[in-house]
C-alpha cells in the first residue's frame, strides 16, 4: 500500500509540473524510495513442501530474512501428530541457499518451502520469510545538462597596468579513520579424533538392523565439505557436534550416540584418510574406508 501511494504522489507531481527536470524526476524517484524503506519489510510462513511465492506491486525483491525449521507447537500445526510438532528451537537460516538468494533483484520468485537439509529430522517444519520492495540506485540521466564551472575572479591590476599575481589557498583535506566493525566470530570447530562407526559397518553386514541410529541424526552431502562448511550446517541448526564421513557427507547433532554409535566402540585413529574436497590445505580428512568418521565438537 505504502509502495502505490508513493508512486501514485511520483506520476501526479510530474504530470503537474509538466516540463520537469531529468533531475527533478531523479529527486521523486528517492522521496519514493524512501518512504517504501520507512513502511519496514512483508513477513510471511509457508508450511513444509508448499511453494513460496513473492512478488513486488512495485519495486523488485530484497530478502531480509529467511529461516527453516520450526520454533513453536502452532504454526502449522493442522493434522499432524505431536511428535512431529516436539521441537521448537530449530531454525536455520536459509537466506544464502540459492533458490532463496536468486529471488534478491526480482520482481516475483518463487521456490519449494523445504531444502537438500534437514535440520530436525523427524519435525514437520515451515519457512519464514521476511523481504522488502525496492528500486535500484537511480543511474545519472543523459538529459541532466553539466553544471557549468564557476567564473574565476578578475585579477587584480598593479599600477603599472600588469595583472598582479593572486595567492591561493591550498585546501585542507581532513581524512576520518574508518570505523572499525567487529563481525561475531563463527563457532570453532574442535577435532575430537577419528571413530569408527561400527553401526554403519555392521548394518551393511547383516549383523546389526538397518534401522539403528547412526552416530548423528542429520545428514547432508557438500560437494565442497571441509570443516568449516559442516560446522556451518551444525551451527545452524543448533547442534554442538558434528561429523565428516566418506568425503562429501556431513553430519549433526547434539551428542554422538553412545548405546551403539561410535563411542562405544572406542577411536579408530589412522582409517581417516579421505581428503576433505572443500580443503585446499588437505589437512583435514572427511573420514575414511570402513565408516571411519572425523568427528568435531563446537565451542
Amino acid at each position: 500500500m505504502a509502495s502505490t501511494r508513493g508512486m501514485l504522489w511520483l506520476a501526479v507531481i510530474t504530470l503537474a509540473l509538466g516540463a520537469a527536470s531529468a533531475r527533478d524526476i531523479t529527486a521523486l524517484k528517492v522521496v519514493s524510495q524512501r518512504a517504501l524503506k520507512q513502511a519496514g519489510p512483508s513477513s510471511q510462513v509457508w508450511c513444509e513442501n508448499d511453494t513460496v511465492n513473492l512478488s513486488c506491486a512495485t519495486g523488485t525483491l530484497t530478502i531480509v530474512t529467511a529461516t527453516y525449521g520450526r520454533t513453536d507447537t502452532t504454526t502449522c500445526s493442522a493434522n499432524n501428530p505431536p511428535q512431529t510438532l516436539a521441537t521448537t528451537s530449530c531454525n536455520a537460516d536459509v537466506s544464502m541457499q540459492p533458490q532463496v538468494a536468486a529471488c534478491n533483484g526480482q520482481a516475483a520468485c518463487s521456490f519449494p518451502s523445504s531444502f537438500n537439509f534437514d535440520p530436525c529430522g523427524g519435525i514437520y517444519k515451515y519457512t519464514t520469510v521476511q523481504w522488502t520492495c525496492g528500486f535500484p540506485s537511480p543511474p545519472t540521466s543523459p538529459l541532466m545538462p553539466p553544471t557549468p564551472p564557476s567564473p574565476s575572479p578578475p585579477m587584480p591590476m598593479t599600477p603599472s597596468g600588469t595583472s598582479a599575481p593572486v595567492e591561493t589557498m591550498m585546501p585542507v583535506v581532513v581524512t576520518m579513520p574508518s570505523p572499525i566493525v567487529t563481525m561475531p566470530m563463527p563457532p570453532m570447530p574442535i577435532f575430537l579424533g577419528c571413530y569408527h562407526d561400527y553401526t554403519l559397518t555392521m548394518a551393511k553386514m547383516g549383523s546389526m538392523p538397518a534401522q539403528h541410529k547412526r552416530a548423528f541424526p542429520t545428514m547432508i552431502k557438500l560437494a565442497k565439505n571441509n570443516a568449516t562448511a559442516c560446522a556451518a550446517y551444525a551451527a545452524a541448526a543448533g547442534s554442538t557436534h558434528f561429523g565428516m564421513e566418506a568425503g562429501v557427507e556431513c553430519w549433526y547433532g547434539n551428542a554422538m550416540t553412545t548405546h551403539e554409535g561410535v563411542t562405544s566402540q572406542g577411536t579408530h585413529n589412522g582409517a581417516c584418510t579421505v581428503a576433505c574436497p572443500g580443503d585446499k590445505t588437505h589437512k583435514t580428512k572427511c573420514g575414511g574406508k570402513g565408516g571411519a568418521i572425523s568427528i568435531f565438537m563446537l565451542e
